[in-house]
Parts: structure tokens; C-alpha cells; sequence
């Protein structure tokens, strides 16, 4: 039996915040998510897997759309609960989103272990709905009173950022803990090339504008810089074609998800990264840039407002033209002066609150 269950009803390969509380607890920790796709086990950490059925076709009516989720992720949710419940941890520290119904899943788990149930507020299930039913939608007005409902019966909770945890309180009279995405660990970055080497790191989603990214490099000039979009997803397919059509007229542009030390060596050499990620609920933060500043490496990030200035104060843009502007520029915004570890970060934070 494990100490702590950090739990996700989702992809471990694309939970690195996840993955990094149960390497912060290492032995003591059980991590229990989907494990479809390749990632990095901590050292000690042992790993449960679970089974979140297939997503709905993109192309799908909103009917079917919310009809089939709802069926996937209840049937998901129950093989959480027994997975959870197996495994008899003292605490169980869990993601949202997803949080219907996996939140009450986790509760359950908890109350039937005797655990301490802790939530990890990384953004709202209900506003990742929006774009696909509706802000005003039933479902959608529906699953923001359940994730309220079902977060408040937690212990505790952590959350990514400080604006986030002002609307938790306001929203739900939920009170968090921020805890702050921050690197694992720095890394010296090599001495850069000839041309530029750009990162984008994408998980490829509706919360990414990979075509304003496009739009922004075909401003620039042919073979002028080495541009890699890692990673995969949903939107890959539909972006293929594009990037194809760029390639033949001279463009260096380089996709494909990596294994994660040729991930971490493109990190170490590129000169800039670009985050694309559009907030659905302008609260959380993209993780891939605190990957970026670990390196030291500065960052140009598309500007949703909310939380961001928390994590990116300079590059911000909100146009292609404007992004194209910071790649063609001689001088690059600087990265953070950041001095502490994910580490410093969790002991200070989590480590009290999961005992």
C-alpha cells in the first residue's frame, strides 16, 4: 500500500505537474492515470494504470458530443474509484480538470479509505466545455455548479496560480494554496548556432492557436530559423497539410512528439520558446514555458491576460504579426529571474497539507 495516490483521469505523458508531486513524494507515492503514451516514471514512484475510453469525434454533433462524454467519463470515473479505493492510501491528492465525475470519484475513494481527499485546481472542466457546447449551454452551466459542489467536499486544495485562487473563493468559497509551477531543476543552456532554433511546445488542443503560430513564421524569411512544434494531439492531422506546403517552400518547421531526453536536449539548445496557449479560463498557466525557463530559455507567449503576467512578463503578443515582429528580432525577451525549484516550491506548500 502506498502512502499518497496522485491521481489524474487523464494522460500521465501530458500530466508533467502530476507526474511532479508523485516525484516529490517517491516511494511513499502511488500515481494512478492513463498510460496510452510513453513518460518518464519518477525513481521509486510505482504506477496504476486506468483506462479513460475514447474521446468523441471532433466532427460530432454537440448531442452526441455530451451524450458519449458523459457516458466515458462516468464509466471512467467508477474504474478510478476502484482503482483508488484498491489501492487504501492515506491521501489522495488529485487533478481537475477532469472533474465529472471524477471528482466525486476521488471523494468517494477517500471517505471509503478514511484518506484526506486534496485537490489540484490546474484550470475549470466547465470552461474547457465552452468552446465545444456553449458558455451558456445547460451541460456547460451545469458541470461549473458540480466541479463547486464536488470540490468543496476536498480537505484541501492547491491551485496554479494567484488569480486562480481568488476566483476559487469567489466563485465557490473554496480556499487554496497557490503553488506555483516552477522548474524541476536548471539546466545550463548550450551555446546557440548559426540560426535560430525555436521551440514551441504544444499538445497540439483547442487551447493552443497553432495557426496564428504558422501565420507568425510564414512572415519571416525562408530557412531563417529551425522550428520545432513537439508534442501531439487532436489538431495535429488538421495541421499537417499546412505544414507540409511550408516545408516545400523553404520552411524548417519539425513536428512529432520526442522521448524525453531528446526533448530536454532540444530544450537545453533552442534560443527562444513560444507558448500558444489560449486560457479557456484565463486562470491557469502552460507548463511547457516553466520547461522553457529551466534552460533559461526566453519565451514569447501569446498574451490571454488573466493569470499570465504571474508567469510571463515581456514577449507577449496578440497578433501573428506582432509574434513575427519578437522572431525576426535581434534582441529576445529575457527569461525570469526565478531562484527556486519545484522542489523549494512543493515542500513549502504541499508537503505540510499531505503529510
Amino acid at each position: 500500500m502506498s502512502r499518497v495516490a496522485v491521481a489524474v483521469l487523464a494522460e500521465l505523458a501530458i500530466s508533467p505537474r502530476t507526474v511532479n508531486h508523485a516525484r516529490e513524494l517517491g516511494a511513499e507515492a502511488v500515481l494512478v492515470g492513463c498510460c496510452t503514451k510513453p513518460f518518464e516514471t519518477p525513481p521509486g514512484v510505482r504506477v496504476r494504470a486506468i483506462s479513460s475510453g475514447k474521446r468523441a469525434g471532433e466532427k460530432r454533433s454537440r448531442a452526441f458530443f455530451a451524450v458519449y462524454s458523459a457516458a466515458r467519463m462516468t464509466a471512467a470515473s467508477l474504474g478510478l474509484l476502484r482503482a483508488l479505493a484498491g489501492e487504501k492510501p492515506r491521501a489522495i491528492l488529485m487533478q481537475n480538470p477532469p472533474g465529472i465525475p471524477a471528482l466525486l470519484a476521488g471523494w468517494a475513494a477517500a471517505r471509503i479509505c478514511g484518506a484526506r481527499f486534496v485537490i489540484d485546481w490546474h484550470n475549470y472542466g466547465f470552461s474547457l466545455l465552452w468552446p465545444r457546447l456553449g458558455r451558456n449551454s445547460l451541460l456547460a452551466r451545469f458541470a461549473e455548479w458540480f466541479e463547486g459542489w464536488a470540490g468543496s467536499l476536498a480537505d484541501a486544495h492547491f491551485c496554479v496560480s494567484e488569480k486562480m485562487r481568488e476566483d476559487l473563493l469567489t466563485r465557490f468559497g473554496i480556499e487554496a494554496s497557490v503553488l506555483y509551477d516552477r522548474p524541476v531543476r536548471y539546466r545550463e543552456q548550450r551555446p546557440a548556432g548559426a540560426r535560430r532554433v525555436v521551440v514551441a511546445p504544444s499538445g497540439w488542443g483547442a487551447d493552443e492557436d497553432t495557426g496564428m503560430l504558422l501565420d507568425a513564421i510564414g512572415a519571416t524569411e525562408p530557412g531563417a530559423m529551425e522550428l520545432h512544434l513537439t508534442g501531439d494531439g487532436p489538431s495535429r492531422a488538421l495541421f499537417d497539410p499546412r505544414i507540409q506546403e511550408m516545408r516545400a517552400a523553404g520552411f524548417d518547421i519539425r513536428t512529432g512528439r520526442l522521448p524525453e531526453a531528446e526533448y530536454w536536449g532540444l530544450i537545453e539548445r533552442a534560443d527562444l520558446g513560444v507558448s500558444m496557449h489560449v486560457s479557456s479560463s484565463g486562470l491557469d498557466l502552460a507548463m511547457k514555458v516553466v520547461d522553457l525557463y529551466s534552460a533559461r530559455v526566453p519565451v514569447c507567449a501569446f498574451d490571454y491576460g488573466g493569470s499570465l503576467p504571474e508567469q510571463v512578463t515581456s514577449g507577449l503578443f496578440r497578433t501573428a504579426a506582432e509574434l513575427g515582429e519578437m522572431l525576426r528580432a535581434a534582441e529576445l525577451p529575457p527569461p525570469p529571474g526565478w531562484t527556486e525549484t519545484w522542489s523549494d516550491v512543493w515542500r513549502r506548500v504541499a508537503r505540510p497539507v499531505l503529510g
